[in-house]
């Protein structure tokens, strides 16, 4: 799987990073330090209980080794500054003093920081500075440290789901094909009914991207369910939800069931997202293809009910049509039994207009 973590740009991480601090330390603990005059002297904010922090958003996606290095940069610039600017800190902390120096960043991965960071409070502790306590130490934090606080922001929609966006790569896609030869047959054969794909080629290149799609929902889903259960939950319940009244409406309208699918994919995706607070584009985007198993089946089932088929009725209604590359309707099984089962299929993952009752 490749991962692709979200990328901050440096006002937005410190903004959020403010928020989260304000609601964890409370009204009139936590000071922010404007830095728009003279600089901020080593910090962007203290807590009166002596912890000071700094924010850093490196320019990404780089190299662990380029990362970190932009990371220790960071602190010893920032704790030169911290050690430099006596006068200016000694009035904007009064009697704080400071035991905790943080670096707030989205992500670290090196215990060569950890060891920079010790190294770097050792000098300082070496200083006798009149705003430092003698247990001082540099820490490097990420938003994990407030999860509780980041949950709350996501609830009201000042915050996102910051999960790493996982995506099936070939090999991935293969495994899932060797593994499940029965599922994999079922959709072989339901791509095979497609008019609008008839050269194996793009019958292959298609059956490839439904899998793929299948797998990045089912990513997306656990990756939630692990790192925000309230929102997993609110999901699962905007999909019941939708699959409770989806045959009703169905009966009711006049489109096809192609028309039908497809404007179900669109609707779920903007319940998730209008719904469900704290959940990204590119979140709702899986999700939306993850979570379409008994829905499609849904419309399938009731409109045939409500729109009976004649004779050749699917040539009629596909044939040469715009709607023609509208035939398709995904039906990915994560979510339903199969999940609950262990075994997680695209199958069907095209509901068409059911070609073998034609």
């Amino acid at each position: 799987m490749s991962e692709v973590t979200r990328i901050w740009g440096g006002e937005e991480w410190q903004e959020h990073v403010t928020l989260l601090l304000k609601l964890h330390y409370g009204p009139g603990e936590y000071v922010e330090v404007p830095d728009r005059d003279k600089g901020d002297g080593g910090l962007e904010g203290y807590a009166r209980c002596g912890h000071v922090y700094q924010c850093y958003a490196a320019e990404e996606p780089a190299p662990l080794a380029e990362l970190t290095k932009k990371q220790k940069n960071k602190i010893t610039d920032d704790l030169r500054k911290f050690s430099e600017n006596k006068t200016l800190l000694g009035k904007l902390l009064g009697t704080v003093r400071i035991s905790r120096w943080i670096l707030m960043v989205p992500h670290f991965d090196s215990k060569e920081l950890v060891a920079h960071a010790n190294t770097k409070a050792l000098e300082i502790n070496l200083e006798n500075l009149p705003y430092v306590a003698k247990d001082f130490a540099v820490h490097i934090e990420t938003e994990k440290c407030f999860a509780v606080e980041r949950q709350q922001l996501m609830g009201v929609g000042l915050a996102k789901a910051d999960i790493s966006i996982v995506s099936a790569n070939d090999d991935n896609i293969h495994a899932w094909t060797t593994q499940n030869p029965i599922e994999l047959n079922k959709l072989v054969t339901k791509i095979a009914k497609l008019p609008t794909l008839k050269q194996p080629e793009a019958r292959a290149t298609f059956r490839h991207q439904m899998i793929r799609h299948y797998l990045d929902g089912q990513n997306a889903l656990a990756k939630l369910k692990d790192s925000y259960p309230e929102q997993y939950e609110q999901v699962i319940g905007a999909k019941n939800h939708r699959e409770q009244f989806l045959a009703t409406e169905t009966l009711l309208s006049h489109d096809s069931p192609s028309e039908l699918i497809q404007k179900e994919l669109q609707n779920f995706k903007q319940t998730i997202s209008t719904e469900v607070p704290g959940i990204s584009t590119q979140i709702a985007d899986r999700l939306m293809y993850e979570g379409t198993n008994k829905r499609s089946e849904a419309i399938r089932r009731t409109s045939f009910r409500a729109h009976p088929p004649n004779n050749r009725l699917s040539q009629r209604l596909i044939g040469d049509s715009p709607l023609r590359p509208l035939a398709v309707g995904f039906h990915f099984a994560m979510g339903s039994g199969c999940a609950r089962d262990g075994v997680g299929s695209p199958l069907g993952s095209l509901v068409i207009f059911d070609f073998a009752r034609f």
